[in-house]
């Protein structure tokens, strides 16, 4: 039997309402440490929960994998063997099958087909996460048993000596020794591992072009005209002029909105849970923050006009529905009329966005993130400084996106290769002996871009 039908993934309820998950091996009975470590990030939203709960029961499925390699079943587990089992992780999930050495012989087990770089990503940094965690408890635990405040089970180090000794088990029985053993191994010792340059995906990413994710920038503008309803309309100038995320933008309340400042706040929802305390326990779960440094956004027009003279619109739109909530954006299904409507799925979410983008005769299909990468290079690229000056730094893109570390903005704030493209047009002009220089063609550049945009906002013909 292939190793990944011994492994169940169970769903059960927890007291707040959200769900966990357990994970039964079909020999070995419940793996705690699976549940327990979910359990541990049960405050995360319920979709990442999700997302990692599959994410590690990939990851157990080739550990516990490791005892049905024959060539390992006799093997003393060291760091050695440590480091190359977790080590090997990566290739196992990037070629599958492909995969050579002890990748290989576990994705012939598991019957593993091979994963795209952005999923693997996804899948080490779940590793991470849980590895790190568990190395942090393990540790802790270790500490108390030295002070005798607690009795726990022996050192995983004995767990090895155990299966090196015992030679009369039966085969079932040396197994079962060595999956609890390596696990024992991977809590205790992994952590030092995932740090390692090896311990990254491998390959290259799907979408490599970080401009290309950006919405189209001579189309963006369309995108609100295109929108079905008025509370679409106003989510994508917010999504577009602003740059929060989807899940800021939907977690608006009334409050935080400043009319006459035409101003708008994100503001972290457990840094006023009274707020919320009148909400079902089911609404409270599915509130996230992922983290601003600052609570003001930035608007940039012609989002900002777009945006503050169709509100008045919505609010009177939504004063009919008789709303029992403070959010401004409400659902319009039929099945939960004036519902919030970051209770809404993600699907339903960009399933509406890229029905906007059909009926603009868009080829291309981007989500609603594409906004946020729009703001980014937009600001990066094409804000106007002054006289023949465009775009500001990393930094100041950093300060408009509430980002903590700059590496997160470059992400976003990436160059237009229209500019890069200008710019390398300067070696052509010195060989020519033009008298051009660099800041012309450049300049050039952007105006032809800016020009684009212009005509589609105020449709009227560019005379270039």
């Amino acid at each position: 039997m292939a190793v990944h039908n011994k492994m169940e993934k169970i769903k059960y309820l927890l007291s707040s309402g959200k769900d966990c998950y357990s994970l039964m091996h079909s020999e070995l009975g419940l793996i705690e440490e699976y549940s327990i470590y979910l359990e541990s990030i049960a405050q995360s939203p319920q979709n990442t929960i999700d997302s990692i709960a599959q994410d590690l029961k990939k990851f157990f499925e080739f550990i516990y994998a490791f005892s049905d390699v024959s060539e390992f079943q006799n093997v003393c587990i060291n760091s050695t063997a440590l480091s190359s089992l977790i080590l090997a992780f990566p290739d196992y999930l990037a070629l599958g099958g492909d995969a050579t050495g002890l990748a290989g012989e576990i994705a012939k087990i598991t019957n593993i087909n091979a994963t795209a770089y952005d999923t693997n990503s996804r899948i080490l940094s779940s590793v991470r996460g849980f590895l790190r965690e568990s190395s942090r408890v393990h540790s802790n635990l270790l500490a108390l048993k030295k002070e005798d405040l607690i009795d726990i089970d022996v050192e995983s180090s004995a767990l090895f000596k155990e299966l090196n000794t015992k030679r009369k088990l039966n085969q079932a029985e040396q197994k079962a020794i060595l999956s609890k053993s390596m696990l024992a191994g991977v809590i205790s010792g992994g952590s030092k591992y995932i740090e390692s340059p090896l311990f990254k995906p491998r390959g290259k990413s799907t979408d490599t072009d970080n401009y290309k994710k950006a919405f189209p920038f001579s189309s963006v503008i369309d995108i609100c005209g295109h929108a079905n309803t008025r509370r679409d309309l106003c989510l994508y100038a917010l999504l577009a002029g602003t740059g929060i995320r989807q899940s800021e933008a939907l977690q608006v309340l009334l409050k935080d909105i400043d009319a006459k400042k035409r101003t708008i706040f994100t503001i972290n929802h457990e840094r006023r849970p009274a707020v919320y305390a009148r909400y079902s326990l089911e609404w409270r779960n599915q509130l996230t923050y992922k983290g601003r440094e600052i609570d003001t956004t930035f608007f940039i027009e012609p989002f900002k006009t777009i945006f503050f003279d169709n509100l008045p619109l919505l609010i009177r739109e939504r004063s009919h529905k008789k709303c029992q909530h403070e959010f401004l954006f409400i659902s319009m299904d039929k099945a939960h009329p004036s519902r919030p409507h970051y209770l809404s799925s993600n699907k339903t979410l960009n399933d509406v966005f890229r029905g906007a983008q059909k009926r603009m005769g868009m080829e291309t299909n981007h989500t609603l993130h594409s906004l946020r990468h729009f703001y980014g290079a937009w600001c990066k690229n094409h804000i106007k400084l002054g006289e023949n000056k465009y775009g500001m730094s990393t930094s100041t893109v950093q300060t408009l996106m509430g980002h903590a570390s700059e590496e997160s903005t470059k992400t976003y704030s990436v160059k237009n290769p229209i500019i890069l493209e200008a710019t390398l047009n300067i070696a052509n002009v010195l060989i020519e002996k033009s008298q051009t220089r660099l800041e012309d063609i450049v300049t050039e550049a952007i105006g032809y871009h800016l020009t684009e945009v212009k005509e589609k906002y105020l449709g009227i013909e560019a005379g270039l």
